[in-house]
């Protein structure tokens, strides 16, 4: 006769001796071992029901045995199959729970994330499968705590008066640039408003707003919105530095207006033609429209508690490069061979001849629009990759290109190379009016290179619009104050760009004074390098060419040398004695230069940070339209202006 058997893990456990197996009595388990041995009860026990497992230990170590408590025992017997209960499948698995670190305020923020920055509708809040993944975690949290689309609505406007109010914070007080823009989507006009500063040694950029306009896009119109939504960040007339904009005529007249102390009459926003007005000197109160050199009427003067006045107007860099592009692509002969290669794309993109293109994993041909020069660039492209396949398919291509057809491709391709290469070095955020230029040289010498009718006209065009640039104070001033290209201005650009900066000196001082607050540039801790570029790279043809073309030192200025009208003598002789600053290599990173130059050019430093944030184009607005188009889709056509101005405001700025 055998042992009896006294260990506690047989209570757990019924017994079938026909089929020589045990069956687990833990409510929700049921699982069948082989034999009656202790050690793999135990086993089964300690890996599936730790709880009990426990019990079975301490009832081992004190010697007692007590059956198994009644709520977790099975009814039924193994030995009467008519007792046999049909359990369901999932009641055979052991559903384990995980534990996360999670607060109310993550997934109100996760969600406001979902709908703005991800650009989610608001209905996915109430998606079942989302649902799925977030009742279980509300769940958790055992109160009324709920997520639907009505309070994560409710959430975004917060969320955007947060990021406005830090908006608001770091523009105080101080000189800032603007970049705008307009677009329409689904009938609806929306005017894109961009900030650009240098904040605490970085180029810092910030969207303002996305204002869908009502009315008719006028200079004075829009002049009107924008100081209205100015208003909203405490943003003052005296602090708007620079607008950049294209060239579209109202918006030039908008800077116009902005620029003026006085009310002017609206004429319509009429084209503001360029190089028409002259500077009238002699003229109490000019009135100048030009919008390469927009004079400063009313000069700035501290010490008789003047307002300064400013607000300047700047082309969009990259849309310039696009007009002269354009104008060198006029010609009846370039025009003809374009027109043939757009028949020909079309020819190529006919079901026929795309399902061979296909086959044989060629990229499908793009057609361009007309107006931009950039999608003939890449039309042409297309065309020419597609050379090979041509000849080898010609008996299935309704269309005859010559060698002659295809030279002048090629030609028009390698003529718009380097306009090409620049137009996307200028798609950077981070551009100053220093690097414009030195793109600007670059793409200017590369395409002298070039002999042809396309390069001629356009050297032509780009010489015309360099003269139009080197008029202009604020660009003027951005290059004195850049190390790299300074020696390329003539003595009379260099007194022009020095009166300047005594006026955005003052201007400065004004802002920081008029309500008795402290400079908050000098005053930034972060670390300092001294060693001024030490990694210089070996010359280039850029480089070659700025030594070429840098001016005679020396060269005395056909202007007066008087100082600035404000008369700060001081002011005018350090910005002057700047001029001798060795010339850095144009590969330099010009902010990282000035922020080494922080202690030893306190002043100075100040004046770069505002010069240098000055935009050389919109793009970053452009962008923002990306977004606009992403958010106001074809669903959602009727969404609420203030929810999407709002929806812009996070996304633009997160």
């Amino acid at each position: 006769m055998g042992r009896h058997k006294k260990n506690p893990v047989y209570s757990y456990f019924s017994k079938n001796i026909d089929k020589d197996r045990a069956q687990c009595l833990v409510e929700g388990c049921g699982e069948s071992l082989v034999g009656f041995h202790a050690g793999n009860m135990e086993r089964h026990m300690k890996s599936q029901h730790p709880t009990e497992h426990t019990e079975i230990i301490k009832l081992k170590s004190q010697g007692q045995y007590e059956p198994a408590v009644k709520k977790i025992r099975m009814t039924s017997n193994i030995g009467n199959s008519s007792n046999l209960i049909q359990k369901n499948l999932n009641d055979m698995f052991v559903k384990k729970q995980i534990s996360i670190k999670i607060t109310k305020q993550i997934i109100i923020d996760a969600c406001v994330e979902l709908v703005t920055v991800n650009g989610r509708p608001f209905t996915l809040i109430e998606d079942s499968g989302f649902r799925k993944l977030l009742d279980p975690v509300l769940e958790g949290f055992n109160d009324k705590f709920a997520i639907n689309s009505q309070n994560i609505r409710n959430q975004i406007s917060p969320a955007a008066q947060k990021i406005r109010q830090e908006i608001t914070k770091i523009v105080e007080n101080r000189l800032i640039c603007l970049k705008m823009d307009c677009v329409t989507r689904h009938d609806r006009s929306i005017l894109g408003v961009n900030i650009q500063i240098i904040h605490n040694d970085e180029l810092v950029l910030k969207t303002l707003a996305m204002i869908e306009l009502k009315i008719r896009h006028t200079g004075e119109n829009l002049k009107n919105e924008v100081f209205s939504l100015l208003n909203r960040y405490n943003i003052d007339k005296e602090q708007i530095y620079t607008v950049t904009t294209d060239n579209g005529a109202n918006m030039v007249k908008m800077v116009d207006l902005m620029s003026k102390e006085e009310d002017i009459d609206e004429d319509n926003g009429n084209e503001i033609e360029e190089n028409e007005s002259e500077e009238n000197e002699n003229e109490a109160n000019p009135v100048d429209f030009s919008n390469e050199i927009l004079n400063i009427v009313n000069e700035l003067d501290v010490h008789t508690g003047n307002k300064p006045n400013l607000t300047s107007s700047i082309r969009c860099s990259a849309h310039t490069l696009q007009l002269c592009v354009l104008s060198s692509l006029k010609t009846p002969t370039i025009q003809k061979q374009i027109s043939r290669a757009r028949n020909s794309i079309k020819k190529l993109r006919t079901p026929n001849v795309l399902k061979c293109i296909k086959a044989l994993k060629l990229r499908k041909p793009v057609i361009d629009i007309p107006t931009r020069w950039n999608s003939t660039y890449d039309m042409l492209k297309s065309l020419t990759n597609l050379k090979d396949f041509y000849y080898d398919h010609s008996d299935i291509i309704e269309i005859n290109i010559s060698d002659y057809d295809w030279n002048c491709f090629t030609t028009i391709l390698t003529s718009l190379e380097p306009a090409k290469v620049a137009t996307i070095k200028l798609q950077n955020n981070a551009v100053t009016l220093g690097d414009f230029y030195g793109i600007w040289m670059q793409c200017y010498a590369e395409t002298k290179k070039i002999n042809s009718t396309i390069t001629n006209a356009l050297c032509v065009a780009m010489e015309t619009r360099e003269l139009v640039l080197l008029q202009n104070e604020v660009f003027l001033s951005a290059i004195y104050l850049d190390a790299r290209y300074q020696c390329l201005l003539s003595a009379d650009c260099k007194i022009k760009a020095i009166k300047h900066l005594c006026k955005v000196w003052e201007a400065q001082e004004y802002l920081v004074t008029r309500n008795g607050t402290q400079d908050q540039l000098l005053q930034n801790n972060s670390p300092t390098n001294n060693e001024e570029n030490s990694d210089i790279e070996i010359d280039d043809d850029l480089e070659e060419l700025i030594k070429t073309k840098s001016q005679t030192p020396g060269e005395e200025p056909s202007t007066s040398r008087q100082p600035c009208e404000t008369g700060d003598v001081q002011k005018f002789i350090l910005l002057e004695s700047f001029g001798l600053t060795p010339r850095l290599h144009h590969k330099t990173n010009i902010l990282q230069w000035w922020i080494s130059q922080k202690e030893s050019k306190p002043e100075l430093y100040k004046l770069a940070v505002t010069v240098l944030a000055v935009p050389s184009t919109q793009v970053s607005v452009e962008r923002s339209f990306s977004g606009v188009k992403f958010i106001l889709s074809d669903l959602r056509t009727s969404l609420d202006e203030n929810i999407l101005e709002d929806i812009m405001v996070i996304r633009g700025n997160n």
